[in-house]
């Protein structure tokens, strides 16, 4: 009978022993299992990095394209090129037969002419002019006449520049510049006019070539001219191709919502080509060092980013930041936290949520 009075006495003080134990943990914030799946992680100090990824396509620098157009009406004898060709300055394109060519040549004869009397002229007068016996408006006029003879010439002359080599009713279509040729709209023994819609050939210099970025509104702030890219192409995907953004449209698209960046670029292999996307990367950094925590320390929330802070033994706290950017695993944050506080880094969402819950419903 001692025997288990003595045992029941055991087993009422060992209950005893335990019970506070079991409170304890109950009042305790982390549970086991929290323990064994959270990390808390130190914050730094750092410049920030938010590399960017833009895609752009190519096209033609404006000022390296040429539109050759029919300067007389006749007929396509020859054409000596097609559409994707490389050409280079002086090469012969076509061979045009037109009557207008001799008439344009004797048109010029007439211009030289004119003008060389219309200078004698103006020499006669501005001696009279100067002697006083020529009035203002006599001198005005004579002035006059020598400048439209003088741009006849000029029109005349530009026209047969145009033309290049020509001999009898035929001239040759040249090439003013190196490049490839884009568009080509004669055919050999067709019939062209110099009233033709489109120019007989569009030929494009790609030496360098144009790459227009697209810039989505998220990233707008972080854009600006100056900024180094890097770029890359499907067709070459082992080799970058590096540039500066020169200029930033402050144009928003209607309809995609994006602004537009232009980078020019060096492309003398020719590799490049109009209409090939490019996916590009910008690497801005901030003007000052911010605050860098894991990237899976940020929680997002009802639009807001957050982080668990640890604010003591046993004790948490969340807390809005305003995340600055994302790169590598690490978040660069501008407001909400300093350096050396101590974050939730590993299933930050645990704590929150429990957070969120007790400052709802109260502890339980």
């Amino acid at each position: 009978m001692r025997t288990i009075i003595s045992f029941a006495l055991a087993a009422t003080l060992f209950a005893c022993a335990e019970a506070p134990k079991t409170a304890e943990k109950n009042n305790t914030f982390l549970t086991e299992k929290m323990e064994q799946l959270i990390t808390v992680s130190k914050t730094e100090s750092s410049i920030g990095i938010n590399n960017i990824k833009l895609n752009g396509k190519v096209s033609a620098v404006e000022d390296a394209r040429i539109d050759i157009p029919a300067i007389v009406s006749g007929k396509a004898i020859k054409v000596l090129v097609s559409r994707g060709d490389q050409v280079k300055k002086g090469d012969v394109l076509a061979i045009i037969r037109s009557t207008e060519v001799a008439e344009l040549k004797n048109e010029l004869i007439t211009a030289q002419n004119t003008l060389i009397r219309e200078k004698s002229e103006y020499a006669a007068a501005l001696d009279l002019f100067e002697s006083g016996l020529l009035s203002n408006l006599e001198m005005n006029t004579a002035e006059g006449e020598l400048k439209i003879a003088q741009s006849e010439l000029n029109s005349i002359e530009q026209r047969m520049a145009i033309l290049g080599d020509s001999s009898g009713d035929t001239y040759k279509v040249m090439a003013p510049i190196n490049g490839i040729i884009e568009a080509r709209n004669i055919n050999s023994n067709s019939f062209v006019t110099e009233d033709l819609d489109e120019p007989m050939f569009t030929i494009t210099n790609l030496d360098q070539i144009l790459v227009e970025l697209n810039i989505p509104e998220s990233s707008i702030r972080y854009i600006s001219e100056g900024l180094s890219v890097t770029m890359k192409s499907l067709s070459y995907p082992d080799l970058n191709f590096e540039g500066e953004i020169s200029r930033v449209v402050r144009v928003l698209n209607p309809d995609s919502k994006v602004l537009k960046a232009k980078v020019i670029l060096d492309n003398n292999n020719q590799l490049l080509l109009p209409e090939m996307f490019l996916e590009a990367v910008v690497s801005v950094q901030s003007e000052t060092e911010l605050s860098v925590v894991p990237s899976e320390a940020i929680v997002f929330s009802e639009g807001a980013d957050y982080v668990v802070v640890k604010t003591g033994h046993d004790k948490f706290e969340n807390r809005a930041v305003e995340v600055w950017s994302k790169n590598d695993g690490k978040a660069f944050i501008k407001k909400g936290v300093t350096i050396n506080e101590e974050v939730v880094s590993t299933y930050p969402l645990l704590i929150f949520s429990e957070l969120e819950n007790r400052a709802k419903y109260g502890e339980s």
